[in-house]
């Protein structure tokens, strides 16, 4: 894939603003839980890759300045680097793959849960054909830190890191990023399902508004898709999403992610319960109808007892469209029988004669 090599972008002297970190020693010895959020801004310059990567913690906070990770980059057969390597290593294979590890800084903190950090790769930059993320995330000050989910906007680039060049648009920077927290998922039929949980303040405007989630498949064949959702009950922190799947698929509900509004991002996080979800052939259920009757009900303002007379109104004409064709059917076997007695008659008068 071709780069266009950035000269004008300094890589020394990037300072995160240490007004929005919070203090070292705060929450130092506790677990911490985070979701990454994903990358952007991958550009190449001289003889290093520069990009941005985006957390999110779900349990207490991040302190830790400096996060590592492992990388994997593949080069063009063609490569001048592949092919010194070839001639000290008299294998081809082993020097098509070169490992190396990715260190960030931490740069700013937008919000109270989204954390930026740059990072660099400082590797050869000439006929890259794939780099690839490992997620081994290293927090180097703070120990206690586990990632507890990939949303699957990371998981769209982990494979293919260099495929962000295209795109100079970054989705995480100044977004404010929401957590729906303790989740659960309670399935209805083949296509329904909803998600309730509890939301982190300050709490975002969703009520009845339509969002597209994107979630993680448990699939060979493709790694994510996007679920409809409507939310239509909250009662304080708590929020309960409807949702409706496009086709069959099991796919993990953990950090999954929407995008909404201007800057804003939902995370859903799930902790004690199941996550996984899977859409299947089934009759849709007494729950199911009841849930579609109360949308129904709510979407139309329609009353029970208005209802209830179009019900009747719908069964009279039933029986109305019922009762003419019988009669009209009978009608006609009447007709085609005095039709055939009197060509009865007609041919014995013939014969007769």
């Amino acid at each position: 894939m071709p780069y266009t090599t950035i000269n004008n972008i300094a890589t020394t002297n990037i300072e995160y603003n240490s007004s929005n970190i919070g203090t070292t020693d705060l929450y130092q010895d506790e677990p911490t839980f985070v979701v990454l959020l994903g990358f952007s801004q991958f550009k190449r310059i001289n003889s290093s890759f520069i990009f941005y990567t985006y957390f999110t913690p779900t349990r207490n906070v991040i302190h830790s300045k400096a996060v590592s990770f492992p990388d994997i980059i593949s080069y063009n057969t063609n490569s001048v680097i592949l092919k010194e390597a070839s001639l000290n290593t008299n294998n081809t294979n082993d020097a098509m793959v070169k490992e190396s590890v990715t260190n960030c800084t931490l740069k700013s903190l937008i919000g109270e849960k989204n954390y930026q950090y740059f990072c660099e790769i400082q590797e050869d930059t000439e006929d890259i054909n794939q780099i690839k993320i490992i997620p081994d995330f290293n927090f180097v000050e703070q120990k206690n830190i586990t990632v507890i989910g990939i949303s699957p906007f990371s998981k769209m680039f982990m494979n293919n890191l260099q495929l962000l060049a295209n795109d100079n648009t970054d989705i995480f920077f100044n977004s404010t990023v929401y957590v729906l927290d303790n989740s659960n998922i309670d399935a209805y039929n083949k296509m329904l399902f909803n998600i309730s949980g509890t939301m982190n303040e300050p709490l975002p405007e969703l009520l009845n508004k339509n969002l597209s989630i994107m979630i993680n498949l448990l699939s060979d064949n493709r790694l994510q898709t996007e679920v409809n959702c409507i939310i239509k009950n909250i009662t304080g922190l708590n929020y309960e999403f409807y949702c409706k799947a496009n086709e069959t698929l099991e796919a993990d509900m953990q950090s999954a992610i929407s995008f909404f509004e201007k800057n804003k991002i939902l995370i859903i996080n799930f902790i004690h319960t199941n996550s996984i979800i899977k859409t299947e052939s089934a009759p849709i259920s007494l729950k199911a109808k009841k849930l579609f009757f109360k949308f129904f009900n709510k979407k139309s303002g329609l009353s029970p007892a208005v209802i209830a007379a179009l019900i009747i109104v719908l069964l009279v004409v039933s029986f109305l469209t019922l009762f003419l064709v019988i009669y009209f059917k009978r009608r006609q076997k009447k007709k085609n029988k005095h039709a055939f007695d009197m060509s009865s008659t007609i041919y014995k008068l013939k014969f007769s004669n």
